[in-house]
Protein backbone atom coordinates (compact mmCIF):
# COMPACT_ATOMS: atom_id res chain seq x y z
CA UNK A 1 0.00 0.00 0.00
CA UNK A 2 1.33 3.39 -1.00
CA UNK A 3 1.15 5.88 1.85
CA UNK A 4 1.69 9.56 2.30
CA UNK A 5 3.42 11.28 5.22
CA UNK A 6 1.62 14.41 6.32
CA UNK A 7 2.29 17.13 8.81
CA UNK A 8 -0.97 17.13 10.66
CA UNK A 9 -2.60 20.22 12.03
CA UNK A 10 -5.61 19.03 14.00
CA UNK A 11 -8.64 21.08 14.89
CA UNK A 12 -8.04 23.15 18.02
CA UNK A 13 -11.67 24.16 18.28
CA UNK A 14 -12.56 20.91 20.06
CA UNK A 15 -9.99 21.29 22.84
CA UNK A 16 -8.04 18.13 21.85
CA UNK A 17 -4.22 18.11 22.26
CA UNK A 18 -2.09 18.08 19.08
CA UNK A 19 -2.09 14.76 17.23
CA UNK A 20 1.67 14.21 17.45
CA UNK A 21 1.51 14.49 21.22
CA UNK A 22 -1.42 12.13 21.35
CA UNK A 23 0.34 9.58 19.18
CA UNK A 24 3.41 9.75 21.43
CA UNK A 25 1.18 8.84 24.39
CA UNK A 26 -0.19 5.77 22.66
CA UNK A 27 2.76 3.72 23.95
CA UNK A 28 1.38 4.14 27.45
CA UNK A 29 -2.24 3.53 26.39
CA UNK A 30 -2.02 0.17 24.65
CA UNK A 31 -5.71 -0.74 24.68
CA UNK A 32 -8.65 0.96 23.06
CA UNK A 33 -10.26 1.28 26.47
CA UNK A 34 -7.32 3.22 27.86
CA UNK A 35 -7.10 5.31 24.70
CA UNK A 36 -10.80 6.13 24.99
CA UNK A 37 -10.41 7.26 28.60
CA UNK A 38 -7.36 9.39 27.83
CA UNK A 39 -8.36 11.11 24.58
CA UNK A 40 -12.03 10.84 23.73
CA UNK A 41 -13.95 14.08 24.10
CA UNK A 42 -17.20 13.56 22.17
CA UNK A 43 -18.54 16.91 21.01
CA UNK A 44 -20.33 16.24 17.71
CA UNK A 45 -24.07 15.50 18.10
CA UNK A 46 -25.82 12.99 15.87
CA UNK A 47 -26.63 14.46 12.47
CA UNK A 48 -23.91 17.12 12.75
CA UNK A 49 -22.74 18.38 9.30
CA UNK A 50 -18.98 18.68 9.03
CA UNK A 51 -17.47 21.68 7.29
CA UNK A 52 -14.75 21.22 4.67
CA UNK A 53 -12.13 22.30 7.23
CA UNK A 54 -13.35 19.67 9.70
CA UNK A 55 -13.37 17.01 6.99
CA UNK A 56 -9.77 17.92 6.21
CA UNK A 57 -8.85 17.49 9.89
CA UNK A 58 -10.43 14.03 10.10
CA UNK A 59 -8.77 12.84 6.89
CA UNK A 60 -5.43 14.30 7.99
CA UNK A 61 -5.58 12.14 11.10
CA UNK A 62 -6.65 8.98 9.27
CA UNK A 63 -3.99 9.16 6.56
CA UNK A 64 -1.32 10.12 9.07
CA UNK A 65 -2.14 7.08 11.21
CA UNK A 66 -1.45 4.89 8.19
CA UNK A 67 2.11 6.21 8.09
CA UNK A 68 2.95 6.05 11.82
CA UNK A 69 4.28 2.48 11.82
CA UNK A 70 6.81 3.18 14.55
CA UNK A 71 4.10 3.21 17.21
CA UNK A 72 3.47 -0.34 18.46
CA UNK A 73 0.07 0.67 19.78
CA UNK A 74 -1.16 1.05 16.19
CA UNK A 75 -0.40 -2.53 15.25
CA UNK A 76 -3.58 -4.48 14.44
CA UNK A 77 -5.82 -1.57 15.46
CA UNK A 78 -8.95 -0.39 13.64
CA UNK A 79 -7.76 2.94 12.21
CA UNK A 80 -11.33 4.09 11.53
CA UNK A 81 -12.20 3.58 15.20
CA UNK A 82 -8.94 5.13 16.37
CA UNK A 83 -9.44 8.21 14.17
CA UNK A 84 -12.94 8.64 15.59
CA UNK A 85 -11.58 8.41 19.15
CA UNK A 86 -8.79 10.89 18.52
CA UNK A 87 -11.04 13.45 16.83
CA UNK A 88 -14.11 12.99 18.99
CA UNK A 89 -16.55 11.78 16.34
CA UNK A 90 -18.13 8.43 15.44
CA UNK A 91 -16.56 5.61 13.43
CA UNK A 92 -19.27 5.67 10.71
CA UNK A 93 -18.45 9.35 10.12
CA UNK A 94 -14.79 8.51 9.45
CA UNK A 95 -15.70 5.56 7.24
CA UNK A 96 -18.06 7.70 5.16
CA UNK A 97 -15.50 10.49 4.72
CA UNK A 98 -12.79 8.06 3.63
CA UNK A 99 -15.13 6.24 1.24
CA UNK A 100 -16.23 9.51 -0.33
CA UNK A 101 -12.60 10.49 -0.61
CA UNK A 102 -11.62 7.23 -2.29
CA UNK A 103 -10.62 3.75 -1.26
CA UNK A 104 -7.85 4.16 1.31
CA UNK A 105 -6.35 0.80 0.38
CA UNK A 106 -5.24 1.95 -3.09
CA UNK A 107 -3.20 4.83 -1.67
CA UNK A 108 -5.08 7.61 -3.51
CA UNK A 109 -4.26 11.16 -2.53
CA UNK A 110 -7.38 12.43 -0.83
CA UNK A 111 -9.32 15.23 -2.48
CA UNK A 112 -9.74 17.33 0.67
CA UNK A 113 -6.07 17.68 1.66
CA UNK A 114 -5.00 21.23 1.00
CA UNK A 115 -1.99 21.71 -1.27
CA UNK A 116 0.32 24.71 -1.30
CA UNK A 117 1.10 24.53 -5.02
CA UNK A 118 -0.48 23.60 -8.36
CA UNK A 119 1.20 20.99 -10.61
CA UNK A 120 2.78 22.46 -13.72
CA UNK A 121 0.86 20.20 -16.10
CA UNK A 122 -2.23 22.37 -15.49
CA UNK A 123 -0.55 25.31 -17.27
CA UNK A 124 -1.40 24.24 -20.82
CA UNK A 125 -4.92 23.24 -19.84
CA UNK A 126 -5.59 26.61 -18.18
CA UNK A 127 -4.17 28.53 -21.14
CA UNK A 128 -6.28 26.62 -23.69
CA UNK A 129 -9.40 26.95 -21.55
CA UNK A 130 -8.81 30.69 -21.18
CA UNK A 131 -8.33 31.27 -24.92
CA UNK A 132 -11.47 29.27 -25.78
CA UNK A 133 -13.56 31.10 -23.19
CA UNK A 134 -12.50 34.55 -24.45
CA UNK A 135 -13.41 33.55 -28.00
CA UNK A 136 -16.85 32.56 -26.72
CA UNK A 137 -17.30 35.85 -24.84
CA UNK A 138 -16.82 34.32 -21.37
CA UNK A 139 -14.65 35.68 -18.58
CA UNK A 140 -12.90 33.20 -16.25
CA UNK A 141 -12.02 33.94 -12.62
CA UNK A 142 -9.99 32.19 -9.94
CA UNK A 143 -13.23 30.70 -8.62
CA UNK A 144 -13.65 28.79 -11.90
CA UNK A 145 -10.10 27.40 -11.76
CA UNK A 146 -10.54 26.57 -8.06
CA UNK A 147 -13.57 24.43 -8.93
CA UNK A 148 -11.61 22.52 -11.60
CA UNK A 149 -8.73 21.85 -9.22
CA UNK A 150 -11.03 20.77 -6.40
CA UNK A 151 -12.66 18.20 -8.67
CA UNK A 152 -9.17 16.81 -9.33
CA UNK A 153 -8.39 16.56 -5.61
CA UNK A 154 -6.46 19.82 -5.21
CA UNK A 155 -7.84 22.31 -2.69
CA UNK A 156 -6.02 25.64 -2.94
CA UNK A 157 -6.96 29.21 -2.14
CA UNK A 158 -7.83 31.86 -4.70
CA UNK A 159 -4.65 33.76 -3.81
CA UNK A 160 -2.56 30.68 -4.58
CA UNK A 161 -4.27 30.29 -7.94
CA UNK A 162 -3.76 33.97 -8.82
CA UNK A 163 -0.08 33.77 -7.86
CA UNK A 164 0.43 30.65 -9.98
CA UNK A 165 -1.39 32.14 -12.97
CA UNK A 166 0.90 35.18 -12.85
CA UNK A 167 3.95 32.88 -12.67
CA UNK A 168 2.70 31.12 -15.82
CA UNK A 169 2.46 34.43 -17.68
CA UNK A 170 -1.29 35.08 -17.37
CA UNK A 171 -2.46 38.54 -16.39
CA UNK A 172 -5.60 40.03 -14.87
CA UNK A 173 -6.75 43.35 -16.34
CA UNK A 174 -9.17 45.14 -18.63
CA UNK A 175 -10.24 43.05 -21.62
CA UNK A 176 -10.34 44.54 -25.10
CA UNK A 177 -13.78 44.04 -26.55
CA UNK A 178 -13.85 42.61 -30.09
CA UNK A 179 -17.16 42.08 -31.81
CA UNK A 180 -17.64 38.36 -32.46
CA UNK A 181 -19.56 39.21 -35.66
CA UNK A 182 -16.36 40.34 -37.37
CA UNK A 183 -15.36 36.64 -37.58
CA UNK A 184 -18.40 35.84 -39.73
CA UNK A 185 -17.51 34.45 -43.17
CA UNK A 186 -19.57 37.09 -44.98
CA UNK A 187 -17.81 39.89 -43.06
CA UNK A 188 -14.38 38.44 -43.88
CA UNK A 189 -15.43 38.19 -47.53
CA UNK A 190 -16.50 41.84 -47.56
CA UNK A 191 -13.15 42.82 -46.04
CA UNK A 192 -11.33 41.00 -48.82
CA UNK A 193 -13.50 42.65 -51.49
CA UNK A 194 -12.95 46.09 -49.92
CA UNK A 195 -9.15 45.68 -49.87
CA UNK A 196 -9.10 44.45 -53.48
CA UNK A 197 -11.27 47.35 -54.71
CA UNK A 198 -9.15 49.87 -52.82
CA UNK A 199 -5.96 48.43 -54.29
CA UNK A 200 -7.40 48.70 -57.81
CA UNK A 201 -8.53 52.31 -57.31
CA UNK A 202 -5.21 53.39 -55.87
CA UNK A 203 -3.29 52.28 -58.91
CA UNK A 204 -4.01 55.84 -59.97
CA UNK A 205 -1.67 57.64 -57.56
CA UNK A 206 -3.48 60.97 -58.02
CA UNK A 207 -6.61 59.73 -56.23
CA UNK A 208 -6.96 60.86 -52.62
CA UNK A 209 -8.65 59.02 -49.77
CA UNK A 210 -11.32 60.88 -47.77
CA UNK A 211 -12.79 59.33 -44.61
CA UNK A 212 -16.13 60.69 -43.41
CA UNK A 213 -17.80 59.86 -40.10
CA UNK A 214 -20.03 61.09 -37.27
CA UNK A 215 -19.65 61.06 -33.49
CA UNK A 216 -20.96 62.88 -30.42
CA UNK A 217 -19.85 64.32 -27.09
CA UNK A 218 -21.81 65.48 -24.03
CA UNK A 219 -21.57 68.76 -22.17
CA UNK A 220 -20.32 67.12 -18.97
CA UNK A 221 -17.81 64.83 -20.68
CA UNK A 222 -14.76 64.49 -18.40
CA UNK A 223 -12.33 61.96 -16.95
CA UNK A 224 -13.30 59.70 -14.05
CA UNK A 225 -9.72 59.12 -12.84
CA UNK A 226 -7.27 61.56 -11.27
CA UNK A 227 -4.88 62.18 -8.38
CA UNK A 228 -6.19 62.68 -4.86
CA UNK A 229 -4.79 62.86 -1.33
CA UNK A 230 -4.25 59.45 0.26
CA UNK A 231 -5.84 60.63 3.52
CA UNK A 232 -8.27 63.03 1.86
CA UNK A 233 -11.48 62.91 -0.13
CA UNK A 234 -11.73 61.43 -3.63
CA UNK A 235 -14.81 63.48 -4.50
CA UNK A 236 -14.78 65.73 -7.55
CA UNK A 237 -17.43 68.40 -7.80
CA UNK A 238 -19.13 68.46 -11.20
CA UNK A 239 -22.69 68.31 -12.54
CA UNK A 240 -24.48 64.99 -12.42
CA UNK A 241 -25.61 63.34 -15.63
CA UNK A 242 -24.21 63.62 -19.13
CA UNK A 243 -25.84 66.89 -20.09
CA UNK A 244 -26.91 67.98 -23.59
CA UNK A 245 -25.55 65.99 -26.51
CA UNK A 246 -23.42 67.54 -29.24
CA UNK A 247 -23.44 65.76 -32.62
CA UNK A 248 -20.28 66.05 -34.73
CA UNK A 249 -19.58 65.37 -38.42
CA UNK A 250 -16.21 65.66 -40.14
CA UNK A 251 -14.07 64.37 -43.01
CA UNK A 252 -10.31 63.85 -43.06
CA UNK A 253 -7.64 63.30 -45.69
CA UNK A 254 -4.04 62.30 -45.10
CA UNK A 255 -3.08 65.98 -45.35
CA UNK A 256 -5.54 67.45 -42.83
CA UNK A 257 -9.21 67.89 -42.09
CA UNK A 258 -11.08 68.31 -45.36
CA UNK A 259 -11.70 71.91 -46.40
CA UNK A 260 -8.98 73.45 -44.24
CA UNK A 261 -8.75 77.21 -44.64
CA UNK A 262 -6.37 79.65 -42.96
CA UNK A 263 -7.29 83.29 -42.41
CA UNK A 264 -4.74 85.84 -41.24
CA UNK A 265 -6.21 88.36 -38.81
CA UNK A 266 -4.44 91.56 -37.73
CA UNK A 267 -3.79 91.67 -34.01
CA UNK A 268 -2.41 95.24 -33.96
CA UNK A 269 -2.00 98.33 -36.12
CA UNK A 270 1.20 96.82 -37.48
CA UNK A 271 0.63 94.89 -40.70
CA UNK A 272 3.41 92.42 -39.80
CA UNK A 273 1.66 91.13 -36.67
CA UNK A 274 -1.09 88.70 -37.62
CA UNK A 275 -2.65 85.58 -36.13
CA UNK A 276 -3.52 82.51 -38.23
CA UNK A 277 -7.02 81.17 -37.58
CA UNK A 278 -7.87 77.74 -39.05
CA UNK A 279 -11.29 76.98 -40.50
CA UNK A 280 -12.40 73.51 -41.55
CA UNK A 281 -15.33 73.52 -43.94
CA UNK A 282 -16.04 69.81 -43.45
CA UNK A 283 -16.45 70.08 -39.67
CA UNK A 284 -19.97 70.56 -38.37
CA UNK A 285 -21.40 70.15 -34.88
CA UNK A 286 -24.62 71.14 -33.15
CA UNK A 287 -26.62 70.57 -30.01
CA UNK A 288 -29.05 67.72 -30.58
CA UNK A 289 -32.68 68.74 -30.10
CA UNK A 290 -35.18 65.89 -30.14
CA UNK A 291 -38.06 67.85 -31.66
CA UNK A 292 -36.01 69.53 -34.39
CA UNK A 293 -35.68 68.12 -37.92
CA UNK A 294 -32.63 70.22 -38.78
CA UNK A 295 -30.84 69.86 -35.42
CA UNK A 296 -31.89 66.37 -34.33
CA UNK A 297 -29.86 63.18 -34.31
CA UNK A 298 -28.11 62.35 -37.56
CA UNK A 299 -30.47 60.93 -40.20
CA UNK A 300 -30.30 60.54 -43.95
CA UNK A 301 -31.64 64.00 -44.78
CA UNK A 302 -29.14 65.73 -42.48
CA UNK A 303 -26.29 63.57 -43.80
CA UNK A 304 -27.19 64.12 -47.49
CA UNK A 305 -27.33 67.90 -47.07
CA UNK A 306 -24.01 67.84 -45.23
CA UNK A 307 -22.47 65.64 -47.95
CA UNK A 308 -23.56 67.95 -50.74
CA UNK A 309 -22.75 71.25 -48.97
CA UNK A 310 -19.68 70.47 -46.82
CA UNK A 311 -17.95 67.57 -48.61
CA UNK A 312 -18.44 67.64 -52.39
CA UNK A 313 -17.23 71.27 -52.92
CA UNK A 314 -13.88 70.61 -51.19
CA UNK A 315 -12.89 67.24 -52.64
CA UNK A 316 -9.89 66.74 -54.88
CA UNK A 317 -10.67 65.41 -58.38
CA UNK A 318 -11.67 61.72 -58.45
CA UNK A 319 -11.46 61.26 -54.68
CA UNK A 320 -12.11 57.91 -52.95
CA UNK A 321 -14.70 58.52 -50.21
CA UNK A 322 -14.78 56.00 -47.34
CA UNK A 323 -17.97 55.48 -45.33
CA UNK A 324 -18.97 53.02 -42.65
CA UNK A 325 -22.18 50.99 -42.82
CA UNK A 326 -24.51 53.29 -40.87
CA UNK A 327 -28.10 53.07 -42.10
CA UNK A 328 -28.18 56.71 -43.27
CA UNK A 329 -25.01 56.11 -45.33
CA UNK A 330 -26.64 53.32 -47.33
CA UNK A 331 -30.00 54.82 -48.32
CA UNK A 332 -31.15 53.48 -51.69
CA UNK A 333 -33.32 55.35 -54.23
CA UNK A 334 -37.05 54.99 -53.59
CA UNK A 335 -37.63 52.87 -56.72
CA UNK A 336 -34.94 50.33 -55.74
CA UNK A 337 -36.17 46.81 -55.00
CA UNK A 338 -34.40 45.31 -51.97
CA UNK A 339 -34.66 41.49 -51.86
CA UNK A 340 -35.45 40.19 -48.37
CA UNK A 341 -36.90 37.05 -46.82
CA UNK A 342 -40.32 38.75 -46.84
CA UNK A 343 -40.24 39.13 -50.65
CA UNK A 344 -42.44 36.64 -52.53
CA UNK A 345 -41.26 34.45 -55.41
CA UNK A 346 -42.91 36.58 -58.09
CA UNK A 347 -41.08 39.71 -56.89
CA UNK A 348 -37.76 37.87 -56.78
CA UNK A 349 -38.22 36.41 -60.27
CA UNK A 350 -39.16 39.82 -61.70
CA UNK A 351 -36.08 41.39 -60.11
CA UNK A 352 -33.78 38.69 -61.49
CA UNK A 353 -35.27 39.13 -64.97
CA UNK A 354 -34.69 42.90 -64.69
CA UNK A 355 -30.98 42.15 -64.30
CA UNK A 356 -30.96 40.37 -67.69
CA UNK A 357 -31.09 36.86 -66.23
CA UNK A 358 -34.01 34.82 -67.64
CA UNK A 359 -33.11 31.60 -65.80
CA UNK A 360 -35.39 32.29 -62.81
CA UNK A 361 -38.69 30.40 -62.76
CA UNK A 362 -41.48 29.34 -60.43
CA UNK A 363 -40.02 25.82 -60.25
CA UNK A 364 -37.04 27.16 -58.28
CA UNK A 365 -37.24 27.35 -54.50
CA UNK A 366 -37.58 30.70 -52.77
CA UNK A 367 -34.19 30.19 -51.05
CA UNK A 368 -32.49 29.79 -54.45
CA UNK A 369 -34.22 32.83 -55.86
CA UNK A 370 -33.33 34.93 -52.82
CA UNK A 371 -29.66 33.96 -53.03
CA UNK A 372 -29.49 34.89 -56.72
CA UNK A 373 -31.30 38.18 -56.04
CA UNK A 374 -28.91 39.14 -53.24
CA UNK A 375 -25.92 38.46 -55.49
CA UNK A 376 -27.33 40.87 -58.08
CA UNK A 377 -28.23 43.41 -55.40
CA UNK A 378 -24.57 43.70 -54.38
CA UNK A 379 -24.05 45.89 -57.44
CA UNK A 380 -26.92 48.25 -56.56
CA UNK A 381 -25.88 51.88 -55.98
CA UNK A 382 -26.88 53.93 -52.94
CA UNK A 383 -28.00 57.54 -53.35
CA UNK A 384 -24.73 58.78 -51.86
CA UNK A 385 -22.77 56.71 -54.41
CA UNK A 386 -24.83 58.17 -57.24
CA UNK A 387 -24.29 61.74 -55.98
CA UNK A 388 -20.53 61.18 -55.67
CA UNK A 389 -20.21 59.53 -59.09
CA UNK A 390 -22.03 62.46 -60.67
CA UNK A 391 -19.05 64.60 -59.60
CA UNK A 392 -16.45 62.00 -60.65
CA UNK A 393 -15.78 60.53 -57.18
CA UNK A 394 -16.06 56.96 -55.87
CA UNK A 395 -17.64 55.82 -52.60
CA UNK A 396 -16.31 52.70 -50.86
CA UNK A 397 -18.02 51.18 -47.83
CA UNK A 398 -15.71 49.89 -45.10
CA UNK A 399 -16.16 46.24 -44.03
CA UNK A 400 -18.49 45.93 -41.02
CA UNK A 401 -17.00 45.83 -37.51
CA UNK A 402 -13.56 47.08 -38.63
CA UNK A 403 -13.04 50.51 -37.03
CA UNK A 404 -9.28 49.90 -37.11
CA UNK A 405 -9.44 50.58 -40.86
CA UNK A 406 -10.86 54.09 -40.35
CA UNK A 407 -8.38 56.80 -39.24
CA UNK A 408 -11.12 59.23 -38.21
CA UNK A 409 -12.10 56.81 -35.42
CA UNK A 410 -8.72 57.48 -33.82
CA UNK A 411 -9.23 61.21 -34.37
CA UNK A 412 -12.54 61.10 -32.48
CA UNK A 413 -10.82 59.48 -29.52
CA UNK A 414 -8.09 62.14 -29.57
CA UNK A 415 -10.68 64.94 -29.69
CA UNK A 416 -12.73 63.52 -26.82
CA UNK A 417 -9.63 63.28 -24.62
CA UNK A 418 -8.90 66.96 -25.32
CA UNK A 419 -12.50 67.86 -24.45
CA UNK A 420 -12.27 65.89 -21.20
CA UNK A 421 -9.01 67.62 -20.27
CA UNK A 422 -10.54 71.09 -20.74
CA UNK A 423 -14.06 70.31 -19.54
CA UNK A 424 -15.78 73.40 -18.09
CA UNK A 425 -19.28 71.84 -17.87
CA UNK A 426 -20.60 74.84 -19.83
CA UNK A 427 -22.37 74.36 -23.16
CA UNK A 428 -21.39 77.71 -24.67
CA UNK A 429 -17.74 77.20 -23.75
CA UNK A 430 -17.80 73.70 -25.20
CA UNK A 431 -19.15 74.76 -28.60
CA UNK A 432 -17.26 78.05 -29.00
CA UNK A 433 -13.89 77.29 -27.39
CA UNK A 434 -13.26 73.69 -26.35
CA UNK A 435 -14.40 71.87 -29.51
CA UNK A 436 -12.67 74.26 -31.98
CA UNK A 437 -9.44 73.94 -30.00
CA UNK A 438 -9.81 70.13 -29.88
CA UNK A 439 -10.24 69.89 -33.66
CA UNK A 440 -7.30 72.23 -34.21
CA UNK A 441 -5.12 70.06 -31.95
CA UNK A 442 -5.40 67.21 -34.47
CA UNK A 443 -2.51 68.49 -36.56
CA UNK A 444 -1.46 67.18 -40.01
CA UNK A 445 1.39 65.29 -38.32
CA UNK A 446 -1.04 63.46 -36.02
CA UNK A 447 -3.42 62.72 -38.89
CA UNK A 448 -0.54 61.29 -40.90
CA UNK A 449 0.24 58.90 -38.02
CA UNK A 450 -3.39 57.74 -37.96
CA UNK A 451 -3.29 57.06 -41.71
CA UNK A 452 -0.02 55.16 -41.48
CA UNK A 453 -1.49 53.05 -38.69
CA UNK A 454 -4.58 52.00 -40.66
CA UNK A 455 -2.46 51.34 -43.77
CA UNK A 456 -0.32 49.00 -41.67
CA UNK A 457 -3.54 47.23 -40.59
CA UNK A 458 -4.51 46.89 -44.25
CA UNK A 459 -1.11 45.38 -44.99
CA UNK A 460 -1.53 42.82 -42.23
CA UNK A 461 -4.97 41.81 -43.49
CA UNK A 462 -3.64 41.44 -47.05
CA UNK A 463 -0.93 39.10 -45.75
CA UNK A 464 -3.61 37.01 -44.02
CA UNK A 465 -5.59 36.82 -47.28
CA UNK A 466 -2.44 35.84 -49.19
CA UNK A 467 -1.71 33.02 -46.74
CA UNK A 468 -5.31 31.82 -47.05
CA UNK A 469 -5.03 31.65 -50.83
CA UNK A 470 -1.70 29.80 -50.68
CA UNK A 471 -3.07 27.35 -48.15
CA UNK A 472 -6.17 26.74 -50.26
CA UNK A 473 -4.05 26.07 -53.34
CA UNK A 474 -1.79 23.69 -51.41
CA UNK A 475 -4.78 21.73 -50.17
CA UNK A 476 -6.19 21.47 -53.68
CA UNK A 477 -2.82 20.30 -54.98
CA UNK A 478 -2.57 17.60 -52.32
CA UNK A 479 -6.12 16.43 -52.99
CA UNK A 480 -5.39 16.20 -56.70
CA UNK A 481 -2.23 14.18 -56.08
CA UNK A 482 -4.14 11.84 -53.74
CA UNK A 483 -6.78 11.31 -56.44
CA UNK A 484 -4.15 10.67 -59.10
CA UNK A 485 -2.30 8.15 -56.96
CA UNK A 486 -5.43 6.36 -55.77
CA UNK A 487 -8.35 4.94 -57.74
CA UNK A 488 -6.90 4.85 -61.27
CA UNK A 489 -3.63 3.17 -60.20
CA UNK A 490 -1.39 6.12 -61.07
CA UNK A 491 2.06 5.82 -59.52
CA UNK A 492 4.61 8.55 -58.86
CA UNK A 493 7.92 8.31 -60.72
CA UNK A 494 9.87 9.10 -57.57
CA UNK A 495 7.64 8.86 -54.44
CA UNK A 496 10.36 9.96 -52.05
CA UNK A 497 11.19 13.04 -54.11
CA UNK A 498 7.49 13.88 -54.47
CA UNK A 499 6.96 13.66 -50.71
CA UNK A 500 10.02 15.79 -49.96
CA UNK A 501 8.51 18.62 -51.99
CA UNK A 502 5.61 18.70 -49.55
CA UNK A 503 7.60 18.15 -46.37
CA UNK A 504 7.29 21.78 -45.32
CA UNK A 505 3.51 21.76 -45.64
CA UNK A 506 1.62 21.83 -42.37
CA UNK A 507 -2.03 22.79 -42.56
CA UNK A 508 -2.15 23.44 -38.80
CA UNK A 509 0.76 25.89 -38.81
CA UNK A 510 -1.13 28.81 -40.37
CA UNK A 511 -3.57 30.86 -38.35
CA UNK A 512 -6.31 32.47 -40.43
CA UNK A 513 -8.23 33.94 -37.52
CA UNK A 514 -9.02 37.64 -37.62
CA UNK A 515 -6.28 39.50 -35.71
Amino acid sequence: MRTRVLKVKSSQSQGNPPLNGRLASLEKARTLKNIQKKFLKPSYPKGYKFSNEEKIDVLHIYYSLQTQKEFEALHNMDLFHLTALLYGCTKPTVVKLVENDGNSNDGRVNRFIQNKDIPSHYKDMFENTLVESLQKGMRLTCTYFKRILFEDGIDVSGDTIARKLREWGLRWGSLTQRDYRRRNASVLSRREIYLNELEMLEKDKSRERVYLDESFVHKNHSFSKGWFLANGSKEIYKPTGLGPRIAMMAAVTQRSWLGARVQNVKTSLSVTRTESIHYYKSIKYWQVKKDSEEEGNVNYEIFRDYFEDHIIPFLSPRSIIMLDNARYHRQYPLDTFIPTSSSNKSQLIEYIHSQGDESASQEMSKAELLEISKNYFKTAKTEIQEIAEAYGHTVLYLPPYHPELNPIEYAWGYIKRKVADASSYDLATLTTETLPAAFASVTPEIIDKFFNHIKNNEKNYREIIKKEIEERENRMLIEEEKDQGGDDGFELDDPLQECSDLSDYDEDSVDFEDS
